[in-house]
C-alpha cells in the first residue's frame, strides 16, 4: 500500500518544504534490481525496474519531525554519518 502525502499542509508549510528541498534536496531517477532464483529454470534472474527519488540531506533531529509531518518517506543514514531522507 502506498503511504499518502499529508493532504492538511498549510500553504507555508509547502512554501518552506519547497525552499528546503531547493537548498538541500535533489531528485534523482535511476534502476532498482532484485536478484531472483528462478524455480522453474533453477537459475538467478535480475529484474530491474525504474524508480524516482527525492532526497533531502541533513541532520536526523531536523528531519524527523519534517517527515513526520509530510507523512511519506523515510530516514536513512548513510556511511558517513549523513542522514537522508527519502
Amino acid at each position: 500500500m502506498q503511504p499518502e502525502l499529508n493532504s492538511q499542509l498549510e500553504e507555508t508549510d509547502r512554501v518552506y518544504l519547497a525552499g528546503l528541498f531547493d537548498g538541500e534536496g535533489c531528485a534523482n531517477a535511476t534502476f532498482r534490481s532484485r536478484g531472483v532464483t528462478s524455480k522453474k529454470e533453477k537459475k538467478k534472474v535480475r529484474y530491474f525496474w525504474p524508480t524516482v527519488q527525492s532526497v533531502i540531506s541533513g541532520i536526523h533531529s531536523h528531519l524527523q519531525p519534517i517527515q513526520e509531518f509530510v507523512g511519506i518517506g523515510g530516514l536513512y543514514q548513510q556511511k558517513t554519518g549523513v542522514w537522508d531522507s527519502e
